[in-house]
Order: C-alpha cells, then structure tokens, then sequence
C-alpha cells in the first residue's frame, strides 16, 4: 500500500491515534483480521474511526477499509497507520522493559562490588564532609568517633505489660500477630461458618503456599468474609440467630435490643435510669458472647455507667474517663455529641470559607 510510506502514518500512531488494536484468526482459513480505532487527526473529540484489515498468516496484505472517504478505496492514513502499529508491536513482543529486569546500582567505573554490610557499620557521610576531611592537615583534627547509645533488650514481662498496655486502649495492628489478643481479629468458625452446599459463592484463586511458580487452585471460604455483598444480611441473621437461640435465658428487653436496635455491627439504645443501662450492657455483652460476637468501642454520657465496662472495650476517645468534656462521636451517619446528648451538624472549614467570601446560590 502506497499510503504505508507516508508521513501521516507514522504521526497516527507516535501520536497515540491507534487505540484498542485487536486479531482474530478466520475459521477455516489462514487469514487473520486486525481491527483499531483510529481518531481523526484535526477532529479529535469526534468518534474514531473503525479501521480493520485482513491479511494472511505470512504477513500478506490482502485488503484494507476505513469509515473515512479515502478508506472506502481500502488506501488511507488511518489504515497505514494500523500496520504501523501491528509492526512496532511484532519489533517489541521479543524485547524486555525495564521493569521486567532486577533493579540494579548504577556504580563508579573503580567499583566493582558493593559488599553487604549492617546499616550501623555503613559510612553515611556526605560526599563535601569527606572532602574537607581530606583536605585538613594530618593531625589537625582527628575525627571524632560516633558514639551510639546502647539499648537493653526488653524482657518478656516488660513486652508482656506493653502488649496489655497497647490491648486496653483498643485493637492495635501489631497486636493481630501477638498472641493470644491475636484471637480478638478472628471470627471463629461457630460464629460464621458457611454451609457446605453454599461454599461455592465464596471461591477465591490463589497460589499454594503464595509460590507463584505452582498453578493456581481454588479454595472455598468456610467462614463468612467481610467486604462480601451478603455481608450485612448474614451479620444481622446471625445475631437474630443468637438472641433466638438464647431468649430462655435473658430477660425480653435484652433480646429486644438485639433484633430491633442493631444494624449489622452498630447498635443505638437509651434507657430511662442509670442502673438499666448498667444491667442492660452487661447482659448484651454476655449474650453476644454466647454467639462468638465481642461488642466493643462503647460509649454513653454516663461516666457511671461507662466505668463498668473494662477499658479494652470502651471507644478510644472515652478510654479515659477523667476528660473534662466527652467528644463527638459518629453514630449511624449521624454526630453524636456525648457530653449534651444531642445530635449535632459539622460544617467544613472549607465550605464556611466559601460562603464568607460567595453566597451561596444553590
């Protein structure tokens, strides 16, 4: 084709005009048909162009066609512009990026090993402080040798104190590898456990022991994920499931709470007096328990009532109760202020910013 060796061509696909380039093998035969689409060159914004070829396996032209009015001559820049690219990818398919090679050191000419060191033995001094070493007299300085504090290892009681530390003032992320607070992360397969005739809704791929050289296999999840669509409806049919189970032994108010003032893991209750509230938390707590479920991040204006419940399980902003005034929490979309037991509205900084200098006329 004549128009391969123009210009235009050339400036269709270094400028990016070739997009979405796709092959497909015709049955029965040994042609193979290349389709893109091409966008004009001064009509950017309009739609492209489809552009498509057929040639044989040999690498034949055999013809060519473009919605543009050259293209229905089966000769044009755009088509050109197809074989350009099909070219410039058949040239890369051998070649490796730089991404696909191990990172390496670009060293000095003189250096022809970087041995492995301690970071305490590496010399980081900069490049302008050795310079002016080497250039002062011999014995006019000597260079002062680095005196790095010694550190004692903690004994197993003092990193046993600072786990328990860290677990009363809530879920902490190193303490999901420490055991046994590990347990508090994981829901246990009586809680959650999925039925065998519906595990196969919860497949995932992944490669044996995380070696990607093996083939991947499927697994079936046997507990209940988070993140899952059904996620919400089966966090409320279990703990619907816990209170059934369980109403013989709790008072009706307590299980009440469960079906009627829960939403999947958040739960909004009042009551009329202090010591209602103190008997009320206790037996959800216990009740829940029963099911594998460990209500946790409490809070309620009452300091009385709040100091009843272990600090572990308290939210973090009221873990201590000598505050002067409680915070604003979220409850269930809504700021909740603990201290006047009020819901309350946050405008942004930013949104009164914009409103001090335009009002606002929507």
């Amino acid at each position: 084709m004549k128009a391969y060796k123009a210009l235009d061509a050339y400036n269709f696909f270094v400028s990016g005009w070739v997009n979405t380039v796709f092959t497909k093998k015709v049955a029965e035969s040994n042609s193979v048909v290349v389709t893109a689409r091409v966008y004009h060159l001064q009509r950017t914004r309009t739609t492209p162009l489809s552009t498509w070829l057929l040639a044989d396996v040999s690498g034949e032209v055999i013809l060519g066609h473009c919605d543009c009015m050259a293209g229905l001559c089966e000769a044009c820049s755009h088509i050109a512009a197809l074989l350009v690219a099909v070219e410039a990818g058949y040239r890369m398919r051998d070649s490796v990026t730089c991404t696909g090679e191990k990172g390496q050191w670009i060293m000095p000419s003189y250096v022809k090993e970087i041995p492995y060191m301690p970071v305490s033995d590496m010399d980081l001094t900069s490049a302008n402080k050795l310079r002016k070493q080497l250039e002062e007299p011999d014995g006019s300085k000597q260079r002062a040798e680095k005196k790095r504090p010694q550190i004692e290892v903690t004994t197993a009681s003092e990193r046993d104190n600072f786990f328990k530390e860290i677990f009363n003032y809530g879920k902490s992320a190193i303490l999901s590898l420490t055991p046994p607070y590990n347990s508090s992360f994981i829901f246990h397969e009586e809680q959650v456990f999925v039925d065998s005739k519906n595990r196969d809704s919860l497949r995932f791929l992944c490669w044996p022991n995380e070696d990607l050289t093996k083939e991947m296999k499927e697994y079936p999840m046997v507990t209940h994920l988070f993140g899952a669509t059904s996620s919400p409806s089966v966090a409320n049919f279990y703990l619907r499931k816990t209170a059934q189970s369980y109403q013989e032994d709790f008072y009706k108010e307590v299980i009440e709470t469960v079906n009627r003032n829960m939403y999947v893991d958040d739960m909004m209750k009042s009551t009329s007096t202090t010591g209602k509230a103190i008997s009320l938390a206790s037996q959800l707590r216990t009740l829940l328990e029963k099911g594998g479920f460990r209500l946790t991040k409490w809070y309620r204006k009452d300091r009385e009532v709040m100091g009843t419940i272990p600090k572990s399980e308290r939210a973090k902003s009221v873990a201590n109760l000598e505050l002067e005034g409680l915070p604003t929490e979220s409850a269930l979309g809504l700021k909740w202020n603990i201290e006047e037991d009020k819901f309350v509205k946050e405008v942004m900084e930013k949104m009164l910013q914009r409103v001090s200098q335009k009002p606002v006329t929507r």
